[in-house]
Order: C-alpha cells, then structure tokens, then sequence
C-alpha cells in the first residue's frame, strides 16, 4: 500500500514496529495514520490508544486497515479513537477514497493547530504510517 500512496502523490513513511510508530507520530505529526494492529513490539490497538492520548498528537486521525474482522483487537482500537477499520484485503479503491476523505476532514476541523512543515517546492507537503504515516500531497 505505501508503493501505491506514493504513486498517488503522498509522502509515505512506514514504522515496523510499534514502538517506531510512536516515535515518528511524535518526531513528524502526520496527517493521517494507517494501523495494523499485528505490528511488533506493541500492538496496534495500544499504539492507537497511547497516539489518542497524548495532546500533541490525538487529532491524527487513524485508519485501522487489518486482517482480524472481529475481535478484542479491533473492539480496543475502536474504543481508543481510530476513524476507521478497513479489513483486508481492501480493494484499492475503497482504500484510496478513505485515505482522501479522512485526510479532507482532518484538515478541515477548527481548531486544529497545523504541525506541517512548510511546503518544499517540486515536494509533496504531507505524511503516511504498517503502521504508515502520510502526508496529504495534494
């Protein structure tokens, strides 16, 4: 998937792990998050809650995209904030338009202090996290 956000314009950086994960939401404030929840070292669901609640980071929105369709892993990361689950496999298309309407809505919210950094000429602007973080490009 982070292949095919790239050549959609989005600025992909991958974690793998879930501690990686939480280092760079807090180093980068990506636009957008893309959880699996069977990542290493934490799961996604804990990765989630801990993303949601901090401060300085609960206002990215988090996209679940896994392979379990029921369970206490979805059902947490659900109750700790994520936006969306996706199940796997995940058509392309469904994929792309959630990307884009969470990334939309995300930067449409009032007070929501834009962390970006300034735009670089001929660069997309923002961020993507297997756990993906993603910089809306567009």
């Amino acid at each position: 998937m982070a292949l095919v956000l790239g050549r959609s314009g989005y600025e992909v950086v991958e974690a793998a792990t879930g501690i990686e994960a939480l280092d760079q939401t807090r180093a980068m404030h990506p636009d957008l998050i893309i959880m699996d929840l069977s990542i290493p070292k934490m799961t996604g669901d804990e990765v989630t809650a801990r993303i949601k609640a901090d401060p300085a980071t609960q206002n990215i929105p988090i996209v679940v995209n896994t392979a379990y369709h029921k369970g206490v892993f979805v059902e947490r990361a659900i109750a700790a904030g994520a936006v969306e689950i996706l199940y796997k496999p995940t058509e392309l298309k469904v994929f792309l338009d959630t990307i884009r309407r969470h990334l939309c809505a995300s930067q449409n919210q009032p007070n929501v202090q834009d962390t970006s950094p300034p735009a670089r000429e001929n660069a997309p602007s923002p961020h993507y996290s297997e756990t993906t973080t993603i910089r809306n490009a567009h």
